[in-house]
């Protein structure tokens, strides 16, 4: 049984955080050359928030709702997931059981876990005490957020794809969301963003363990 190949595997933590899940997902906008997708259970398990390829999948998403759980603040589980040959391309060909056992594949896989956390980009919160003289300015940014940024973001590359706009245009309109809405009379940095760095962190570390 210890010989036989790994295809596919999940990596994942739990994270318990102070406010509910679905109020950090927003603050989570884009993994490069990953699709974004938002995904609501019909069955009253929360929001689901995934960055997918075909080879890989990084999943965020309410752990005490979907199991029914009542959790103080929130319980957000954090998944990593290799398939299509993902497991060979990301953690080495002839992957097999008996290697997931050992300290070492322990180590390499809390590094990749926390590692994709890490590219992930990451937002700010909208200010309530924007200023009137930038009132168009303003008012924009506002509309953006409540369209939600990754939302905005996931737009603009699926009309790439489409070929609705030029690779240029893309880039473009792209560069833009995210300056205007990173901009500090606009926005602030999330404290709650900050809680949900150090959770990542420190379970990292306890995958080391």
């Amino acid at each position: 049984m210890g010989t036989a190949e790994v295809t596919r595997i999940e990596i994942y933590a739990d994270l318990s955080l102070s406010t509910p899940v679905c109020v950090y997902l927003p603050l989570l906008w884009a993994l490069g050359r990953h699709k974004r997708l938002t995904v609501q259970d019909p069955n009253g398990g929360g929001e689901t928030l995934k960055f997918i390829t075909h080879r890989r999948s990084y999943h965020f998403y309410d752990k005490g709702a979907q199991s029914g759980c009542s959790v103080p603040g929130g319980l957000l589980r954090l998944e990593l997931s290799y398939r299509n040959g993902g497991v060979a391309e990301q953690l080495g060909k002839g992957l097999t059981l008996s290697n997931t056992c050992e300290e070492a594949f322990r180590l390499h896989v809390a590094g990749k876990w926390s590692d994709w956390y890490g590219k992930v980009e990451k937002g700010r919160e909208l200010r309530t005490d924007l200023r009137a003289t930038d009132f168009f300015r303003a008012l924009a940014v506002e509309q953006i957020y409540h369209r939600g940024v990754g939302n905005v973001l996931a737009e603009i590359a699926a009309h790439r794809k489409a070929r609705i706009i030029s690779r240029q245009r893309a880039s473009d309109r792209r560069n833009e969301v995210l300056r205007i809405t990173r901009e500090p009379k606009f926005t602030r940095p999330s404290p709650l963003l900050a809680e949900l760095d150090n959770a990542v962190a420190e379970a990292a570390h306890r995958m080391c363990l």
